[in-house]
């Protein structure tokens, strides 16, 4: 059979693959997107504005007599690629995405959708011919997100995709392959609304004075995508000893939604934010420009982006082409980025193909001093998911059929390779998993925040069994636009796990790189020794230091230490925690965005290490790279027990931050009980109405029954379709496993 399914309750595993191979023109399909507004597009080639509420139609008319048995079928094109929905489904006409099927036939048509597993199945759906034939004028129609029975309907993918296919095969009788049809693939480009509604800002973290720089401003659209369109009108400044300001700007087609204003200036040392807004009343700030005299600067990149890799991402298109999403990435302000494409054992060849298309790239955007490139893979085997990187780019990577993480660290030896792990691949609630075989040389930073979720445990881990380890922040970037500010997509967590990111905020993750010139050279060995910091998206700045020694270092002291310590922040900083090694030391309150302030530790041990961890009232984290300490004189005596790192307390909830949040509750309650299982949870605290650059979303402090776990919950409540998000704990710093399975 062409066709397998597996049931799982109500959910249905349909697995088929459509061929490359070409059939009879046995009839025609085309694609429909429906608005809750009236509007409607159809064809074979459609162009759709992302975000929009509405009704996805499949539709098929037959061309010819088709025989009982007969299947047609309907595919996504690539795994990563377009997707009608994260969770599709055909039981609960109350429900987002529900499914329904209509035929005007002369034979019964069996509809079978995939509603398992739709962000890890490339099977949309298949329509079996069960009994009789299908006549020359017979149709069928599959809607997807259908409104008519009381649902919500479904939201057009939030990113601006293009050349999006959708296969369409038929298989005449029980057996054969499904072939493609002359009509196949249909074609989706998604597009972004020309008006933004919002702006993000960034500039420059460190700039000594009188030296020029820029302030990049994104047009963005409401989930957070750039609105290329964008034709509106901005200014930016005043800003009280920024030399330039104010300064107005009108995007226009060059600009393609990011604004680049230069010639700005500043003579006296200190702490700006610039503010840009446009007459409509929209606007937004530049993240903390620290003019001072130095010789470092913090770079900013993403080491974990996606593009085509001929297995996962199977077609080459303009959002896949390794070079656009690099020109992105450049264009969005990043200074450093890599591309980081999979290499699957199952699919060893995809390597060859994908490989010379990436390095070509690689060498055509790369630029010392403006963008710096590196080489890199995610490799997947008996170690989990690692990022291979490369100090310089090499004409093939290693053997890709390589499964044992030992015979890969055995060939990157005495090489320059970096092999990371991330850490929505590991499992914190099992650590004795051989995932944790890492060798150190191999491994001077993990990645402990990205699109999924926050793993501050995984960088615990790895300290714990004595790794000096630095942290960084990626992005795991599969939409072709790194760079992009958190947002707040329809993107459902992997495997139908509740507790991974959800529908609501993917988050991105950055490194932050301190290093006196952008190069290669000077970019690799800053990360080799550490000298690095990660945020969940927001440009924070975060410092820490012990006399001489920065995040990232070593040294061995005869008195206690103490710790001077640095913030500043894009939001208010709701707290500044600083860890000794598995516990916390001291906790400072948020004190508006710019914090100084020094931690003495008393009683320090033997061997110890300290870092810090920004939390902002926005809910953006930092932390800095550990300072790793010996103490040539222990501390005479031990010192009460500090609290864990992880160490979850109870809410000081204002009155009136509990009553914004609680006007929302029933909403969130009749949501969960819809779409998820509400007597998992036990009672919802209300704890406060945030608004983010991001999103406004009211947050909800709950426990999960099962297992005891505390759970915060983000409703963000300004969507057509109201999005959610859980993280584990009450403050999401990574605690453990953050997969729930219903």
């Amino acid at each position: 059979m062409p066709i397998e399914l597996e049931r799982k309750g109500k959910y249905v595993d349909l697995r088929f693959e459509i061929t490359d191979e070409r059939t009879d023109a046995i009839g025609t399909a085309w694609l429909a997107f429906a608005g809750a507004d009236g509007t409607r597009v159809e064809g074979q080639r459609i162009e759709v504005q992302c975000g929009l509420l509405g009704t996805w139609e499949i539709g098929f008319q037959a061309r010819q007599e088709i025989p009982e048995g007969a299947i047609i079928a309907f595919e996504r094109a690539s795994w990563s690629g377009f997707q009608f929905d994260y969770r599709q489904q055909d039981f609960n006409p109350q429900g987002r995405a529900y499914v329904t099927f209509e035929a005007r036939a002369s034979a019964l048509l069996e509809c079978l959708v995939n509603t398992d597993n739709p962000s890890h199945r490339r099977p949309v759906a298949a329509v079996r011919v069960a009994q009789g034939r299908m006549q020359p004028g017979d149709t069928f129609s599959i809607r997807i997100g259908d409104r008519r029975f009381g649902g919500e309907g479904i939201c057009s993918v939030d990113v601006p995709l293009r050349e999006q296919r959708v296969l369409v095969g038929a298989a005449m009788s029980p057996g054969e392959p499904l072939r493609q049809l002359p009509d196949s693939p249909l074609v989706i480009n998604l597009f972004v609304d020309a008006v933004p509604y919002r702006y993000y800002a960034i500039a420059p973290t460190i700039v000594p004075p009188g030296e020029p720089f820029g302030v990049r401003v994104f047009a963005l659209s409401q989930a957070g995508c750039v609105a290329e369109g964008c034709r509106e009108a901005i200014t930016l400044g005043p800003c009280e000893g920024v030399e330039g300001l104010p300064v107005r700007h009108r995007f226009d087609k060059a600009d393609a939604g990011i604004a680049l204003v230069q010639g700005l200036q500043c003579d006296t040392p200190g702490v700006y934010r610039i503010p840009v807004r446009d007459r409509a009343g929209r606007q937004a700030e530049t993240n903390p420009i620290i003019v001072r005299d130095t010789q470092e600067r913090v770079f900013w990149g993403d080491l974990h982006v996606h593009a085509y890799d001929a297995s996962e991402i199977r077609t080459l298109t303009p959002s896949s082409d390794p070079k656009n999403v690099l020109e992105f990435a450049r264009r969005a302000g990043l200074d450093f980025a890599a591309i980081a494409s999979h290499i699957f054992t199952r699919d060893p060849e995809a390597a060859c193909t994908w490989w010379p298309v990436a390095k070509k790239a690689i060498e055509a955007v790369h630029q010392e001093g403006q963008f710096v490139v590196f080489q890199a893979y995610e490799w997947r085997g008996d170690g989990a998911d690692q990022n291979v990187y490369f100090r310089t780019p090499r004409d093939e990577p290693f053997d890709p059929t390589i499964g044992k993480i030992r015979k890969l660290q055995q060939l990157a030896k005495g090489q320059d390779v970096f092999i990371i792990p991330h850490g929505h691949a590991f499992d914190g609630a099992n650590p004795e998993r051989r995932v944790w075989d890492i060798e150190p040389s191999l491994t001077p930073f993990v990645e402990i925040c990205s699109g999924h979720s926050n793993f501050e445990w995984l960088g615990q881990r790895f300290l714990s069994l004595g790794g000096k380890v630095g942290f960084i922040g990626s992005s795991d970037n599969h939409a072709g636009d790194p760079g992009v500010p958190r947002r707040v997509r329809a993107a459902g967590g992997r495997f139908d796990w509740m507790l991974e990111r959800r529908d609501g905020a993917t988050g991105i993750g950055y490194a932050a790189v301190r290093a006196e010139e952008l190069t290669r050279e000077a970019l690799w060995e800053a990360l080799r020794n550490r000298q690095c910091y990660a945020t969940t998206g927001a440009r924070i700045y975060a410092d820490c230091r012990i006399g001489d020694a920065g995040p990232g270092g070593d040294v061995e002291l005869e008195e206690p230490p103490r710790l001077r310590i640095e913030v500043h922040g894009t939001a208010d900083v709701m707290r500044v925690d600083v860890i000794r090694g598995a516990e916390r030391l001291h906790s400072e309150p948020g004190d508006g965005r710019d914090m100084c302030f020094e931690v003495s530790d008393p009683a320090p041990p033997a061997e110890t290490f300290y870092y810090v961890r920004v939390v902002q009232v926005d809910r953006e984290y930092a932390w800095t790279s550990p300072i790793f300490v010996r103490m040539r004189t222990p501390a005479d005596a031990a010192t009460e027990p500090l609290p864990p790192w992880n160490a979850d307390e109870e809410p000081d909830i204002a009155p009136e931050d509990r009553k914004a949040a609680a006007k929302y509750l029933p909403d969130v309650m009749r949501y969960l009980s819809i779409h998820e299982h509400l007597d998992r949870f036990s009672e919802f605290i209300p704890a406060g109405v945030i608004a983010a650059h991001y999103g406004a979303f009211a947050l909800f402090y709950t426990t999960e029954q099962t297992t005891g776990r505390r759970i915060s919950l983000r409703w963000f409540f300004e969507f057509p379709i109201a999005r959610l998000r859980f993280d584990v704990g009450w403050l999401d710093y990574g605690k453990g496993t953050c997969h729930l399975n219903d």
